[in-house]
């Protein structure tokens, strides 16, 4: 019964989507330490209040999802990152000014950009 059950939940997770499991995770600290956020896929992350709360949109008509969290701003120090997914920081709010690309895990993102990102994007592909 048990060999059964097991073949059964890896032949179903052979047949799910890579997608479905891809997203970035940021960390407060480096060496991926101190709270965590997750940034599910094609989702941007806008760290500052919501200027519209209750509506729900999408950003660009691209099919972003947009995501509030003003807790995390200027707050980032590492990052993991799902194979497939690329992750995008920018130092402004609303994915303004100096921007960074990544599609690999960063136990630290430097000096440069230690408590400086005020937006991310988890783009992926599906």
């Amino acid at each position: 019964m048990k060999r059964r059950l097991a073949a059964a939940l890896v032949a179903i997770l052979a047949i799910q989507p890579v997608a479905a499991f891809a997203q970035c995770h940021i960390y407060q600290h480096r060496d991926y330490g101190g709270s965590r956020w997750t940034v599910g896929s094609n989702t941007i992350l806008y760290m500052k209040n919501n200027p519209n709360p209750g509506l729900s949109s999408t950003t660009n008509g691209h099919g972003i999802d947009p995501e509030y969290n003003k807790s995390w701003n200027d707050q980032l120090s590492s990052f993991k990152v799902a194979p497939g997914c690329t992750i995008t920081l920018w130092k402004n709010h609303d994915a303004k000014g100096d921007r960074w690309e990544a599609n690999s895990n960063y136990s630290y993102v430097g000096g440069k950009w230690n408590d400086e990102a005020s937006t991310v994007m988890c783009s992926c592909r599906r």
